[in-house]
């Protein structure tokens, strides 16, 4: 399978197949991603993924306390 992978040192995006990179965090346990080579300047390199962009939501405070303050007007 061809996948997308972007290049931090060139600032490019590539395709390659990639190889699976598994291990196990101490917080997330096992966790996984496909990694793959640069064909320009061989870093190795993580998979692409577009930029998700969210909706925000009108009752969240757009930054802050996210409600855990004592003068907050979101605190619960």
């Amino acid at each position: 399978m061809i996948l997308k992978f972007w290049c931090i040192s060139c600032k490019k995006i590539f395709e390659n197949e990639g190889n699976k990179k598994e291990w196990i965090d101490v917080i997330y346990g096992p966790c996984m991603k496909y990694i793959a080579e640069c064909p320009e300047c061989k870093t190795e390199c993580n998979e692409y993924r577009e930029p998700s962009y969210q909706k925000k939501s009108s009752q969240t405070p757009q930054m802050g306390c996210a409600g855990h303050c004592n003068n907050c007007e979101y605190s619960h």
